[in-house]
Parts: structure tokens; C-alpha cells; sequence
């Protein structure tokens, strides 16, 4: 996976690596409610490459991230 984030000149295949890692780890570590500092981080990597690409805002949905509202 490494070695295609480092791909330069092929945004493409950036993009690609991108939604395997919010498909197979982000939204993983997302809904790892044993530990709520993974999930912070996970939030927090997710939402700093939505911002980055806007077009992973759809891999972030389609691949299942659970939200639950929490109250106090």
C-alpha cells in the first residue's frame, strides 16, 4: 500500500490506495469502541483526507461507518 501512496505523477492510483486504506483500516479503527483514543485518530486521519479529497467523502459512506448518538 506504501509504495502506491509514493506512486508521484499518478494521483490515480493514489486515490485508489487511499479508499483501500479507509475501506480496510480507517473505518475498522473507527468502530473500535474498546478504545476510544484509536477512534479519535481514525476520525481524525478520515476527516483530514476528506478534506484533502473530497471524492473519499464516498468511500468514507459506502464503506459503513457506524454513527451512533451518545447522550450524557
Amino acid at each position: 500500500m506504501l509504495s502506491g501512496l509514493r506512486a508521484d505523477g499518478k494521483e490515480r492510483k493514489q486515490v485508489e490506495v487511499l479508499t483501500q486504506v479507509i475501506r480496510l483500516v480507517l473505518v475498522e479503527l473507527l468502530n473500535h469502541e474498546s478504545n476510544s483514543d484509536i477512534m479519535l485518530v481514525a476520525t481524525r486521519a478520515l476527516t483530514l483526507l476528506c478534506d484533502v479529497l473530497l471524492s473519499l467523502c464516498v468511500a468514507v459512506v459506502h464503506y459503513g461507518v457506524k454513527v451512533e448518538e451518545k447522550r450524557i
